[in-house]
């Protein structure tokens, strides 16, 4: 039987992890951002989606902080307004308008054709989406629902 110190402990754990973590993996392979996302929706979810600072710090953790070249994540503009790749806009709430930009940036306008956003040293730039840079995976299978699960079945035992 579990003691219920520990079921203390880890409600309070299972608790703080229910908001939907990604899990980041940083893929040292430059591609074009479309090729990027489509590696990484075959070998994890999508590319990196981003909703506030800590996304954002564990993203630049993932990369490693002394990475000074250029990653995608999962921003493209469609037609002047800037979208991620996550369809579920409700996984945004009210940190949807969440932006890194780099002063200036956004600049290329579309004079180039479709624009992808790419992290360099913690900040968002915009480029060609046809370039070819790293790119940062998600994988969702690590969210709150699944620890939740795991926590439900451990409370059977």
């Amino acid at each position: 039987m579990l003691s219920s110190r520990f079921l203390s402990i880890s409600v309070h754990w299972v608790k703080g992890l229910c908001s939907r973590l990604h899990n980041y993996h940083f893929i040292d392979e430059p591609k074009s951002w479309s090729d990027a996302g489509v590696y990484c929706r075959e070998k994890f979810s999508n590319l990196a989606t981003i909703s506030n600072t800590d996304d954002m710090k564990r993203l630049i953790a993932a990369v490693g902080s002394g990475y000074e070249g250029n990653v995608w994540i999962g921003l493209r503009d469609k037609r002047w307004d800037w979208k991620w790749l996550l369809s579920d806009k409700s996984f945004y709430g009210n940190e949807s308008n969440f932006k890194k930009w780099n002063t200036s940036q956004p600049d290329n306008t579309q004079r180039y054709g479709k624009l992808c956003a790419a992290v360099q040293q913690g900040t968002w730039y915009d480029y060609e989406c046809e370039q070819e840079f790293a790119f940062v995976c998600y994988d969702n299978n690590m969210t709150g629902n699944t620890i939740l699960s795991t926590y439900k079945t451990l409370l059977k035992l």
